[in-house]
């Protein structure tokens, strides 16, 4: 079995890059409905990164110690393009998958 860890962020990415299992695949790319382009936007807390732009009404929202409107207050947004995983598997730089989580932080329904 080989995991199959995709972020469109790659500082995010590297949280896990120190994971020495080979059985690891790291993808640097943004998954999406659609091969197009679009716009990221990069959070205080990498891993919050998203497609989508956290919603103010959000923002007072407390998990233990953690504010989301500060763990996820944008502090960036880059144009990046956005590749289907489809699309991917199909030029051989992905294994087909038996299995599918997604954590995208609201995008899950279009990918």
């Amino acid at each position: 079995m080989q995991w199959v860890i995709y972020d469109a962020n790659e500082e995010a990415l590297s949280t896990v890059a120190s994971c020495q299992d080979k059985n690891v695949l790291l993808v640097n790319s943004c998954i999406g409905a659609s091969n197009s382009k679009g716009k990221f936007h990069v959070t205080v807390e990498p891993t919050a990164s998203s497609m989508l732009k956290p919603v103010l009404s959000a923002s007072k929202y407390t998990f233990g110690q953690i504010v989301w409107g500060e763990h996820a207050r944008v502090v960036e947004s880059n144009d990046i393009e956005i590749r289907t995983i489809d699309s991917l598997i199909d030029e051989k730089k992905l294994p087909y998958a038996d299995f599918l989580s997604i954590d995208a932080q609201g995008a899950e329904l279009d990918i």
